[in-house]
């Protein structure tokens, strides 16, 4: 009898590997875009690291704040972004020199605005270097600010009203005023890098980071807009 062989069989295909994820890009408003609007966006990039490295997943909680639920926290920040806007659009229509003392008054009532309400948290011990950014930022603004006014020491924002209408001096150049302006909107970002951090997650801050992005870039745009005369 013929020898017998075993039927020829078809080597199993190996098992393709799946194709790799790709790069899950941050959204958008969390990417700077250029260094010369560097304060129109919020810078997020931490958020992805942390995600991968602790294992906390899109849904972790924020940050615990005493004397403040989730619920709070972002009420808190829609209340301070809507109070920010209000005094935003009273910027429209103003020219450097005919409303100086009008401009700067609202740009220190949006800083003073924002500074208070970081008052009211506690921020997590890893944003230190962040708070002190913001501390910094704020305190530049204020020196230019009364630097400007020539009005002596910082106070209270009723009294530097009626020291400016009191005064007879000369407004402020336009120059200056737009570096206050300049200086108040960095000091905003600062503070609302800070805010970012309070979640745990980029998918929960989103929402907030895109409200906030928004918000600078519009305000640069109008402030870069304003006519000297």
């Amino acid at each position: 009898m013929p020898a017998t062989h075993p039927p020829a069989t078809t080597p199993m295909p190996a098992t393709p590997k799946p194709d790799p994820k790709p790069f899950a890009a941050p959204p958008q408003g969390l990417t700077p875009v250029g260094d010369d609007d560097e304060f129109d966006v919020l810078v997020d990039s931490q958020f992805f690291a942390s995600v991968g490295a602790s294992g906390a997943g899109p849904d972790a909680a924020p940050h615990a704040t005493p004397g403040a639920t989730p619920h709070a926290w972002q009420f808190g920040l829609i209340g301070l972004l809507a109070k920010l806007e209000s005094l935003r659009l009273q910027f429209a229509g103003c020219r450097f020199s005919t409303d100086t003392d009008h401009l700067l008054d609202r740009i220190e009532a949006m800083v003073l605005l924002t500074e208070e309400f970081s008052r009211l948290h506690d921020f997590p011990d890893a944003s230190m270097e962040t708070q002190m950014t913001a501390l910094a930022k704020a305190g530049t603004f204020y020196a230019v600010l009364n630097d400007t006014r020539h009005t002596g020491p910082a106070t209270n924002s009723l009294f530097k009203n009626m020291i400016a209408k009191m005064s007879s001096a000369e407004p402020a150049p336009g120059a200056a005023v737009r570096e206050c302006l300049a200086l108040g909107i960095e000091t905003l970002h600062a503070h609302f890098s800070l805010f970012t951090e309070m979640y745990r997650s980029s998918i929960k801050a989103r929402n907030w980071v895109d409200a906030a992005s928004s918000f600078l870039a519009d305000f640069k745009q109008m402030s870069r807009a304003i006519p000297e005369a």
